[in-house]
């Protein structure tokens, strides 16, 4: 086989769980572009006309860092290994998640009743310039969250 190095790639990030999509590409060679929430990341690729493909490396436009633009003025980086880009492609994907979880667990919410809340554990907060567990939304209070927290509390 060829190219090598792109189904390495391949592997590792089938084996780190990370979506990807990979195809056979025109110039003979492979495709695999990586995607968050609808959106391309980085495209790497390898083919007879790609950076790198006499040495068996990768090519990517995509994930570069600043820094690599400006010394490549280009928007491409070639002879990259297996290795380094499963990095960058790795720490985007944990860095989004992350992100992901963070926006679901500070959910802002909005009631009938009461200001923009801050929906956390369980349970529905003021939106304030200082976070205060012990404060509760009148909404809460009421009972108007129980599909929310599951728990009833009577409207006082």
């Amino acid at each position: 086989m060829k190219f090598k190095e792109i189904f390495r790639l391949k592997k590792m990030l089938e084996e780190a769980n990370i979506p990807f999509q990979f195809s056979e590409n025109f110039n003979g060679g492979f495709h695999i572009v990586y995607s968050f929430e609808g959106e391309e990341v980085c495209s790497v690729i390898e083919h007879e006309f790609s950076y790198g493909r006499e040495k068996d490396l990768l090519e990517i436009q995509g994930l570069m860092t600043e820094q690599e633009m400006e010394e490549e003025q280009d928007t491409v980086l070639g002879y990259l290994t297996a290795d380094n880009v499963f990095v960058r492609i790795k720490n985007h994907w944990t860095a989004s998640k992350d992100e992901i979880e963070k926006r679901e667990q500070n959910k802002i919410e909005q009631h009938e009743d009461c200001s923009t809340c801050i929906y956390q554990d369980g349970a529905c907060y003021p939106s304030t310039t200082i976070f205060d567990k012990n404060k509760k939304c009148k909404s809460y209070i009421k009972g108007k969250n129980i599909q929310k927290t599951g728990q009833e509390e009577n409207e006082r």
